[in-house]
């Protein structure tokens, strides 16, 4: 008889807490030597994982398991998995969607290998150790965020005293940006960050400003008036602005970049195809639209985080030396999933 586990599924789209049921689904095994088997101590919830659940085609017949970030504790591995890797217990972060190579993320499309589960089978490339100083709540959202975090400070391609903005500062993504910006930059060089009031005091302990979007709506028109002289020499866009980027000709320096990493996401409702179509124009207007027809004459580029193997010993080395430290909104046991989506308006 197959060995059972619990699971949160979903068999159909829509909203999480409109889709999903805990029950029993089959413990998986491992079937290639360069696999592991890891009970999952925690779970982070993948913001990009609603409008997968929402648009991906699924079969009612086939149980989905959703979400993608955890960390948790090798149980059992493959005779061809990394020494560091074979010590029954060792704890261990990561991510179950394999960006490379391609035919990986297709076929895990069609079959998604999901966490919020009490086991999962994973290849080898996709986890590192977990290192001391860090507790696995911290630790089960660092894979993808840290990711895209190291990705896109590399691409601004920063140095000593720079001026950088980060749009949405208070973010997941947006508070270890902070942290690393600030190491790039060090203390001669300018973080600036935009957040709520509410958040402001929380993203100061990494930025040289925090400034409140409501209070100085439009923001771009604050940016224009306080960094028109001084201008930014990268802004990074954490909540997908695209009036920030029409008008960063007058506080982004000539011939530095414009980076975007996400969508607009839906308000009080579940995600639709047409909420694809924004942002589908906004990449052609943003790279096609040459400046003399009226396009910005800035240099933009959309990009989404890759956590191979190389970028998660990156991201364990940032851990273990101090540089990046997580953030935990709240920590929900694994009955609770419904009420933690009902409760982040989700």
């Amino acid at each position: 008889m197959t060995e059972q586990m619990r699971a949160w599924t979903f068999s159909k789209r829509g909203r999480p807490q409109d889709v999903l049921t805990l029950g029993s689904v089959a413990k998986p095994t491992i079937t290639s030597p360069d696999q592991v088997l890891i009970k999952v101590a925690c779970t982070s919830l993948f913001s990009s994982y609603k409008a997968i659940m929402a648009l991906l085609p699924v079969s009612a017949s086939q149980k989905r398991i959703p979400e993608a970030e955890f960390s948790g504790e090798i149980v059992e591995y493959g005779e061809n998995v990394r020494e560091e890797l074979k010590v029954p217990g060792v704890a261990v972060f990561g991510l179950t969607i394999p960006m490379e190579p391609k035919t990986e993320l297709l076929r895990f499309m069609r079959n998604p290998n999901g966490t919020l589960t009490e086991y999962i089978v994973i290849r080898q490339n996709l986890i590192v150790p977990k290192p001391a100083n860090m507790s696995f709540e911290e630790a089960s959202g660092m894979a993808g965020m840290g990711a895209t975090a190291l990705q896109f400070v590399d691409a601004a391609k920063l140095n000593a005293g720079d001026y950088v903005l980060v749009n949405g500062g208070s973010g997941a993504v947006g508070m270890l940006l902070l942290q690393l910006l600030k190491k790039v930059v060090g203390p001669e060089g300018k973080v600036v960050a935009t957040c709520s009031g509410s958040k402001k005091d929380v993203v100061l302990q990494y930025a040289d400003e925090a400034i409140d979007y409501r209070a100085h709506a439009p923001v771009h028109t604050y940016l224009a008036q306080e960094y028109g002289t001084r201008k930014f020499d990268a802004i990074i866009d954490a909540a997908s602005t695209q009036e920030l980027y029409d008008h960063s000709p007058e506080y982004l320096n000539e011939g530095k970049l414009f980076l975007d990493m996400s969508a607009k996401h839906p308000v009080d409702r579940g995600w639709q195809y047409s909420d694809l179509l924004p942002l589908i124009a906004n990449q052609i207007k943003n790279n096609f639209w040459p400046a003399f027809l009226g396009g910005v004459p800035r240099k933009y580029m959309f990009i989404s985080g890759t956590p191979d193997l190389k970028t998660l010993q990156k991201i364990r080395e940032l851990i273990e030396d101090g540089t990046f430290k997580g953030t935990v909104d709240s920590i929900w046991g694994m009955d609770e999933v419904i009420q933690v989506r009902d409760s982040h308006g989700e």
